[in-house]
């Protein structure tokens, strides 16, 4: 176990990043060859004056950017984080939304959220914000008098071309022929 003490403007602001608050003050199994490595020489090249301060403030920043590295590689200690983007996608699915923005929103790796979330839905997070749209419309042709054109811009297509091609895709049919049934 390894122990880190410092102070200072910016020390609210690197905990966040690594995901340490006052209710979690620890991570667990972070810390690699290379960071203990790292971890021993901040401590047996500490030293005093402007030079050595410098030095020790270069080499801090360096293991915080290798815990943050590590941390963002670890998937959260809750599978909750799923739940939250399957919320996400489901509030924000007519936005002009990617699994990009997903990760980045949430603090994660593209790759991991991709994989973790097309094993939880089976569907790759696109696939299910599409799939969210085309449900919509469909729910949108048949229940209200909205012009096709219209309820492709409410449910986040950006043309009529668009979600015309998508929803005969997914349906077999035109949005037209598929009101009319």
């Amino acid at each position: 176990m390894y122990w880190l003490a410092f102070d200072g403007v910016q020390a609210p602001l690197l905990l966040e990043r690594l995901g340490l608050t006052a209710a979690e003050p620890c991570r667990f199994g972070l810390v690699d060859s290379q960071l203990e490595r790292l971890l021993k020489h901040l401590v047996d090249e500490a030293g005093t004056g402007p030079a050595a301060e410098l030095a020790l403030l270069g080499q801090t920043y360096s293991l915080f950017a290798e815990l943050y590295a590590a941390h963002r590689e670890e998937p959260p200690a809750e599978s909750g984080w799923l739940d939250d983007c399957i919320r996400y996608m489901e509030l924000h699915y007519t936005e002009a939304i990617n699994v990009n923005q997903i990760a980045q929103d949430f603090g994660l790796n593209r790759s991991y959220v991709t994989t973790a979330l097309t094993k939880r839905i089976g569907q790759s997070p696109g696939q299910y914000i599409q799939s969210l749209r085309l449900q919509k419309g469909a729910r949108l042709l048949r229940e209200t008098d909205l012009s096709v054109t219209e309820i492709a811009l409410t449910v986040g297509y950006p043309d009529l071309y668009s979600f015309s091609r998508a929803f005969a895709n997914a349906h077999g049919l035109s949005p037209s022929k598929f009101r009319s049934l």
